[in-house]
């Protein structure tokens, strides 16, 4: 740079120069001669053309100073702004229109366009001399000096300035590029020539500043000429004003050209040089900010897009990743934002959230793949190379609140699972977080309850396209079941049924995906209709799973073998269900793929043909045994080791797991309730308690085992008492799944309902004795504290149940010795727990819950009475037991709805276990999930609106002619009498939280109905003469105490 002498000496003379013209009538020459030697010093003061001719020659630099590049950078950088203004305050309209034509335009115009003085040079040339880089300079004052003028005095201007300055602005947009300005700040910044290498950090930075301050003014200048001229956002002036600035100057038109300007700057970056990449990247990220701030995303990803989209030479897009990864995660993030919803609205429309499978075709899938190739190319998604936000950035524009079409969602999730370098699904995936996120919204009650249907099905049609990615081994190792359960418990709370299939079909594929024993949910949807069609449809997309082909223009014979190719490269990522890595699929042949995924179904659960089975036979081999005889009977040659007792619970399943070890399963046996208790409260009973529960269900008495089902009882009983709330929830899963046998079933209701009288509190000596049987010798200490020898006698089902109902019965004979007999009340433990036990189990047996009380009851008409009479003793007993439990009015409720609905059941004659089963199970690793959808909300339909059991349209109302006592169906025994012993519970609760006014307050038409049924069921049955004699005892019970309430009402 100059010296501080020579820039004061320039200077001095240049003001010089300006008080002559300030002088009062200066000639015309001086006024030549201010616009002439500045020109002349900077190297534009040029001849005129061949056919124009000057009246006198042009005088030149007369300063002291010999003009040297340093100091003309240093007038244009420092003196130049300043005599710009002096030009347009004292020259313009006074003496502009003095000059004639080729001096106004070789003088007056050259100042603000200097691209008028370079003409000469060949186009080709320009951007590399010496004199067009300086030109770029000027021509970057000469703009911020024209623009700095339209201000809110502009309108006070002569008219002649004002329209002066719009038309040497127009030029200069016209004359010069985005890249040319910024050539020019970098020129301006530097001392060393255009290199951008050679610029000390100092002055980078104020050439960034420099950038940065001429962008605002650049960009400024739409709105100030708006409001310059009252109008908005649009030059609007006289018809005389419009004719070339309104289209130049309107807000739409200018930043479309600056738009495309820029994406001129960064396609060509991929040419420079690292270092020149680094400069041009920082200073255009600055450019995509500006324009985003302003609000012309749209705009600006319109001209990438336009022009990216049909390339696919990762050079093409280069200059857009670098100008993103220099620029802050802000801009990027709003940039990818703009770039989605300009994808949504046109590359991608025809794939709509809401469009039909027959649009998911080939076609469909290559612009799929276009626009994830287009946002990867950008530098957005897994390993896409802009660094880990990038990926952060995918995940916050599907969880930002706008709902894009299934097109955008397909691209998304395609380069989230790690497309197009290889899919990537395991646990620790990027796609992994990015599905339990989507499932932690899918599960809150704000979306269920409050969010519009269109972002709910937005949301579940993200988790149906990352379904699809994953292996069942995948998903169970997320640890996803507790969320989807909370989930599914919110969607079937709903009351709107075609809000509430949108959350059952999200349930139904993530059963299928988790699904390992064949018995997915199934909550019997119409598959024809187009939005379960389609939803479906979603989770066998998995665009992903394919390698991105930029579509070939392909002859009509080569298109049916691409489209064949492509089908079987679908099919082989199917059998891989989300493998890791996809590969290119070689020609079928005969051999076997040792990579390929086992059969879903072995070979031995289906039928085989002829042939086949031949084939196996031949390759069968003997099994080596290790011995031939049987061990039994060599007892003295082979001498086992003694089996100890296991002290960890991890063993303990390992020794009721031995099927072929006898001594194991025995001592497993014997000391597995033993163990139990002394793991009370602790985390190896929390690991292991549902893998144990599952065990002793399905355990066998395969060895003939002494006492075999007292000790399996007593250790699920430890199970329930040791860990109520997830051993609950594990023994009503198994009640319900549809291979358990009747037996099975059975032992679980009895381990319930045992357990819930330990945690109650119940004293076991008030129990009666039977004939010969000698009570114990002193009370029995609480099991869930203590340990408990296994000699101590258990009550058994029938005891508990006969216990509660003659206390029923001798309450209303001998109410006051009763009352005077009850020994002190203990602490109940099973009271905050009773609306899990019962919730569970009604809620399990009532099928999809509130959706229709059709599929609820198709479970209890092909359950078996036996069944069924305990299922409805015990769901009686578990109220019983819950004593003052702060949930008792909804339990009772909730039991009152269910029993006098199965009034006028009559249950199949024979059991028929296969073909029980409520709903659909899941796989054995969703056990949690039905504690999960208990809950402690005993949420039921009214008792108008359930249905009887094959009479469409019927309510509950015994009083109708064509009920079926009135008719004379015959009744089952065992099922009125397990439903008057549970009615006759709930209006005699056992604890004083239900006195007889709220009991009638809160249920008046439900003991009115109990009342009627009971004395139809007495009269037309005749149970007075029957040899039922319990059931004779509980209604005669049932109805003294429905006359003792309705007497406290009167």
């Amino acid at each position: 740079m100059t010296d501080a002498r020579d820039s004061e000496a320039i200077s001095a003379y240049l003001s010089d120069l300006q008080t002559q013209v300030r002088a009062p009538s200066p000639p015309l020459s001086t006024v030549i001669r201010v616009l002439a030697e500045p020109l002349s010093f900077l190297g534009f003061l040029h001849a005129p053309s061949a056919n124009a001719t000057l009246d006198s020659p042009l005088p030149s630099w007369s300063g002291p100073m010999e003009p040297t590049t340093a100091r003309r950078m240093y007038f244009i950088q420092h003196l130049l702004p300043n005599h710009l203004e002096f030009i347009l305050e004292n020259i313009t309209v006074d003496w502009l229109s003095a000059l004639p034509s080729t001096e106004q335009t070789v003088l007056f115009d050259t100042f603000f366009i200097p691209a008028l003085a370079t003409r000469t040079t060949a186009p080709a040339d320009r951007s590399s001399s010496r004199d067009f880089s300086v030109a770029t300079a000027m021509a970057l004052v000469s703009l911020q000096t024209l623009v700095g003028r339209i201000n809110q005095r502009f309108s006070e201007n002569h008219s002649f300035l004002n329209k002066t300055i719009l038309k040497l602005l127009k030029r200069l947009l016209e004359e010069y590029s985005l890249l040319d300005y910024f050539k020019a700040c970098y020129k301006i910044g530097s001392t060393a020539g255009p290199g951008y290498s050679q610029q000390p950090p100092a002055t980078i930075a104020v050439t960034q500043a420099t950038w940065d301050s001429f962008l605002s003014k650049l960009f400024s200048i739409p709105t100030r000429i708006s409001n310059a001229f009252g109008a908005s956002r649009q030059f609007s002036g006289n018809s005389s004003d419009r004719t070339d600035l309104e289209e130049c100057f309107q807000e739409d038109y200018f930043f479309e050209q600056q738009a495309a300007q820029l994406q001129e700057c960064v396609s060509g970056m991929a040419d420079l040089e690292e270092e020149e990449r680094k400069m041009h990247a920082k200073a255009f990220g600055v450019v995509i900010a500006k324009l985003l701030r302003l609000g012309f995303g749209r705009t600006l990803v319109k001209s990438g897009v336009s022009t990216l989209w049909d390339k696919d030479a990762p050079a093409d897009a280069l200059g857009w990743k670098l100008a993103l990864t220099a620029s802050t995660s802000t801009t990027a993030q709003t940039f990818l934002t703009a770039l989605v919803e300009y994808l949504n609205g046109n590359q991608l429309e025809s794939n709509r959230l809401y469009s039909s499978t027959e649009n998911i075709t080939e076609s469909s899938r290559q612009e799929v793949h276009k626009a994830a190739h287009l946002l990867f190319s950008l530098g957005y998604g897994a390993r896409a190379g802009v660094g880990e936000e990038s990926t952060d950035m995918i995940e916050e524009i599907l969880f930002q609140g706008r709902v894009y079409g299934s097109g955008v969602l397909r691209a998304l999730i395609c380069i989230q699972s790690g497309w197009p370098t290889g899919v990537k699904s395991s646990k620790d995936s990027v796609l992994s977080h990015t599905f339990m996120r989507a499932l932690t919204i899918w599960s809150d009650t704000m979306l269920v309850n409050h969010a519009s249907m269109g972002y709910q099905k937005y949301i579940s049609y993200q988790l149906l396209l990352m379904i699809g990615y994953f292996s069942t081994s995948t998903l169970l190792e997320m640890d996803a079941i507790p969320t989807f359960g909370n989930g599914v418990g919110n969607w079937l709370e709903l009351e709107d049924f075609k809000r509430k299939q949108i959350g059952l079909i999200v349930a139904e594929e993530f059963s299928k995906a988790v699904d390992t024993i064949g018995s997915p949910a199934d909550f019997g949807l119409d598959g024809a209709d187009s939005d379960v069609k389609f939803a479906r449809s979603l989770v066998q997309l998995k665009d992903g799973a394919l390698s991105y082909r930029p579509q070939p223009q392909l002859s009509k014979g080569d298109t049916t073998a691409f489209e064949g190719k492509r089908e079987q490269s679908v099919r082989g990522f199917d059998a891989t269900r989300g493998g890791a890595q996809v590969s290119e699929l070689a020609d079928s042949d005969d051999d076997e793929d040792p990579d390929a995924a086992a059969d879903a179904f072995p070979r031995s659960h289906r039928q085989l043909s002829d042939d086949e089975s031949s084939d196996e036979d031949d390759d069968l081999r003997p099994y080596e045994m290790e011995y031939e005889s049987d061990p039994d009977e060599d007892i003295g040659a082979v001498r086992k080791p003694k089996v100890a007792p296991t002290l960890y619970l991890r063993d303990l399943i390992t020794y009721i797991r031995a099927d072929e070890d006898r001594e194991k399963t025995e001592v497993g046996l014997q000391t597995a309730a033993e163990l139990i208790r002394r793991k009370v409260g602790s985390l190896e009973l929390e690991e292991h308690a549902e893998e144990l529960a599952n065990s002793f269900v399905h355990l066998q008495d395969t060895f003939d085992t002494p006492n075999f089902y007292k000790l399996r009882e007593g250790a699920l009983v430890a199970l329930v008492v040791s860990s109520p709330l997830l051993v609950s929830g594990v023994l009503t899963f198994q009640f319900y799944e549809k291979k358990n046998s009747l037996g099975q079933r059975l032992n679980i209701l009895t381990a319930l309902v045992l357990g819930a009288q330990e945690l109650s509190g119940f004293d076991q000596s008030t129990l009666p004795l039977s004939k010969g049987q000698s009570g114990p010798s002193s009370k029995t200490s609480n099991p869930a504290t203590g340990s408990t020898s296994l000699t101590t006698p258990r009550p058994t089902f029938d005891n508990i149940t006969s216990t509660i109902s003659l206390a029923r019965t001798r309450r209303f004979s001998q109410k006051s010795n009763i009352e005077a007999n009850r020994p002190a009340p203990k602490a109940n433990a099973f009271a905050n727990l009773a609306p899990a036990f019962l919730g569970g189990l009604l809620g399990r047996w009532g099928g999809n819950r509130g959706a229709g009380a059709e599929r609820g009851y198709d479970a209890l008409q092909r359950a078996p009475a036996m069944l069924l009479k305990k299922f409805v003793v015990t769901l009686g007993v578990l109220v019983h037991y819950s004593g003052n439990s702060p949930h008792l009015l909804p339990m009772t409720k909730e039991l009152f709805q269910f029993l006098l609905a199965l009034r006028y059941h009559t249950p199949p004659s024979q059991p028929s276990p296969s073909s029980f089963g409520g709903v659909k199970s899941h796989p054995p690793t969703m056990d949690s999930l039905s504690s999960m959808l208990s809950g402690t909300t005993l949420a039921t339909p009214t008792i108008t609106s359930l249905k009887l059991p094959g009479e469409a349209g019927s309510s509950s109302n015994i009083t109708s002619s064509s009920s079926p006592i009135a008719t004379g169906i015959p009744f089952n025994s065992d099922l009125v009498e397990s439903l008057l012993f549970g009615l006759l519970i709930l209006v005699t609760p056992a604890s004083g939280t239900l006195s007889d006014d709220l009991l009638l307050h809160e249920f008046y038409v439900e003991i009115l109905e109990t009342q009627q049924w009971a004395m139809e069921l007495w009269d037309s049955q005749k149970l007075e003469q029957g040899s039922n004699d319990k059931a004779r005892m509980y209604c005669a019970a049932l109805l003294q105490r429905c006359f003792e309430l309705m007497k406290v009402s009167m």
